[in-house]
């Protein structure tokens, strides 16, 4: 699952407890994936979907989209756990943060037959990004002596490649550095 079918399967988690949901645009969201309101509330939700725990920029992002979206609360969530200088960040601002384990306790809460399927959102919600399993970037096609693969765009500090499969979405070519 990518960040993109990270924020459907959020929705479709707030929307099953309650929330009338609306997801912001992929660029240009001005830090916030989600939109949440109920009981009166707006709260703008930064959605992370991370290999790393999560710093102090998403907390920076999400502060920014409430006052821009004029929500009420603030909220990050992401399937790891947060750095201390997020924790901290977050406290001082009054940034709700929902981290893997509080994640899993609001799944296991809901209703079993309510549980959103990541399976079942990652075919639904398609997309066109390879996503590097270390460090959580962009994965870019490249060429070397032995042919095509795709290789990690945060290259050199990350190493990692996959092979090129029949049928794998077009990515830009990018020449080794």
């Amino acid at each position: 699952m990518d960040g993109i079918q990270f924020e459907h399967y959020l929705k479709l988690l707030f929307i099953s407890q309650g929330y009338q949901v609306e997801v912001t645009r992929a660029a240009g969201d001005y830090g916030a994936d989600l939109i949440l309101r109920k009981d009166g509330r707006k709260i703008a939700v930064q959605a992370k979907r991370y290999n790393r725990s999560v710093g102090i920029s998403a907390i920076q992002e999400v502060v920014g989209s409430k006052a821009h979206y004029n929500a009420d609360e603030a909220w990050v969530v992401t399937n790891r756990d947060f750095t201390e200088a997020a924790k901290n960040l977050a406290k001082s601002n009054g940034v709700r943060l929902i981290d893997r384990d509080k994640l899993i306790e609001m799944v296991l809460k809901m209703n079993p037959s309510a549980v959103p399927n990541p399976q079942k959102v990652m075919e639904e919600i398609k997309t066109d990004k390879i996503i590097c399993n270390r460090c959580g970037r962009e994965m870019v096609l490249r060429s070397g002596p032995k042919g095509q693969f795709y290789g990690c765009s945060g290259f050199p500090k990350c190493r990692n490649t996959k092979a090129v499969q029949a049928g794998a979405p077009d990515v830009p070519t990018s020449p080794l550095p």
